[in-house]
């Protein structure tokens, strides 16, 4: 189905992401952003629950092969000592960015990547380093790019989403202003 004509000023949204997209990926961040705060997002953030977006590695894999997440609580090392106990195999944390609104700005990493062509790994079955099953589950995620390129692009949405928040506090600032009169 073809998707409906959307004019170039719309893509501003996007800032240089656009830029960085073909027009089917440029269309499906543009529809996500307009979709607004996935409102999990909304609710932790209500309750003071931080969100983190993290990217690692296994140590004994392909250099070049990561892993992209979101986590909601106090330490994301919690997370990734989570998935080596399940998975069986150490893990390289690359990096972390915290983020108000982790959801939603997960989201919106893998909407681009998924766009770039031979970056997206799709699922993928666990396995040990010594090839053993490891948890058995197939997980989502997986990258292959440079991490200097995965890194921008993430710190770039992590941006993006953290202006957002400030944009909403804004608004329900100026709005409690306004009906306090």
């Amino acid at each position: 189905m073809p998707q409906p004509e959307i004019p170039e000023e719309a893509y501003e949204l996007l800032g240089e992401a656009a830029n960085r997209c073909d027009q089917v990926t440029r269309y499906n961040l543009l529809e996500r952003v307009l979709a607004g705060v996935v409102d999990d997002d909304l609710r932790e953030s209500s309750e003071g629950k931080q969100g983190w977006i993290y990217i690692y590695r296994q140590k004994h894999g392909k250099s070049n092969e990561f892993k992209i997440g979101k986590y909601v609580g106090p330490n994301p090392r919690d997370r990734i000592r989570q998935w080596e106990k399940k998975c069986g195999h150490e893990i390289e944390l690359v990096r972390t960015w915290e983020v108000a609104f982790a959801r939603t700005t997960e989201q919106l990493i893998e909407t681009e990547l998924k766009g770039m062509d031979d970056v997206w790994l799709g699922s993928r079955e666990c396995r040990g380093p010594d090839g053993s099953s490891g948890c058995g589950a197939h997980h989502q995620e997986w990258y292959k790019a440079s991490e200097q390129e995965l890194c921008q692009i993430i710190s770039y949405w992590v941006d993006y989403t953290n202006r957002m928040v400030d944009e909403l506090l804004l608004t329900r600032e100026c709005t409690r202003m306004v009906d306090d009169g």
